[in-house]
């Protein structure tokens, strides 16, 4: 249970650091496909080690922003 928790958790942040820097529907569609494109990439490591801003969601969001 906890780990399920602890994945919510991360889930939610992400989807609230997402609204802070107001990305479009269509820069969040953007964004998932390329974390799907990477996915298999970030091997064994935890979604946190992903996820910060120097992670590679961290990259993609800056790529997405770009577009």
């Amino acid at each position: 249970m906890d780990g399920l928790h602890q994945t919510c958790e991360s889930l939610m942040s992400s989807l609230r650091r997402l609204a802070e820097v107001g990305i479009s529907a269509h820069q969040f569609v953007e964004l998932d496909a390329l974390r799907r494109e990477l996915r298999p990439s970030f091997g064994g490591r935890d979604a946190a080690a992903a996820g910060g801003p120097g992670g590679e969601a961290g990259r993609l969001a800056r790529r997405a922003r770009r577009r």
